[in-house]
């Protein structure tokens, strides 16, 4: 088994997160794995400690609520067809389409950053 932790240095030594850091990949603030990320931090980290890893679910688990999003956003062109929309007055209905987008909004800001920052 290979000492990870040199008495002389007083540092953690892992061969092959050097490899990964050396090679430049795995740095990009939107990926799913970051290699000693320089300017993270957070609220429970202690003087003494550093951030080796920073790992986030893959991007390819939102495709679901992308694409959610892209189907809700065609819905208000529809909406002519259905008898209750139909009679609402254009003031009306310009207001309901805005509070539409506003909750498709939110709900793609909340997702993205439930995914960021998890």
């Amino acid at each position: 088994m290979p000492e990870i932790f040199d008495s002389q240095k007083k540092k953690f030594s892992f061969p092959e997160l050097d490899k990964l850091t050396n090679s430049g990949r795995f740095r990009s603030q939107w990926g799913s794995l970051m290699v000693s990320p320089e300017n993270v931090s957070f609220e429970s980290l202690d003087d003494n400690e550093s951030i080796i890893l920073l790992g986030r679910r893959h991007f390819i688990t939102n495709i679901g609520w992308i694409a959610l999003i892209c189907v809700l956003f065609f819905v208000p062109f529809f909406w002519g067809e259905f008898p209750f929309f139909s009679n609402l007055t254009d003031n009306v209905h310009l207001s309901v389409v805005i509070l539409w987008y506003l909750g498709i909004s939110f709900y793609a800001l909340v997702n993205m950053l439930m995914w960021f920052y998890n």
